[in-house]
């Protein structure tokens, strides 16, 4: 399941699933501290960073903002 970091709260994260919905996770289950915005793949036990998503999705975002720019 992809799951895209919203936020950490303490040694929770807060992650929003493909539907919308949020999800809670422990740190626990990423090898490292996530950073907001890190598309992850979770088995049900690990939260692995996609980094190949990650990228395509700043680069969509990024693309948003340059044309609400030029408007």
């Amino acid at each position: 399941m992809r799951l895209i970091v919203d936020r950490t709260e303490g040694n929770r994260v807060i992650c929003e699933q493909e539907d919308g919905t949020n999800i809670e996770l422990s740190v626990t289950c990423f090898k490292t501290r996530p950073q907001d915005g890190t598309v992850v793949v979770w088995d049900g036990i690990l939260a692995l960073p996609d980094p190949a998503a990650t990228a395509a999705r700043k680069q969509k975002l990024q693309s948003r903002f340059d044309r609400m720019k030029k408007e």
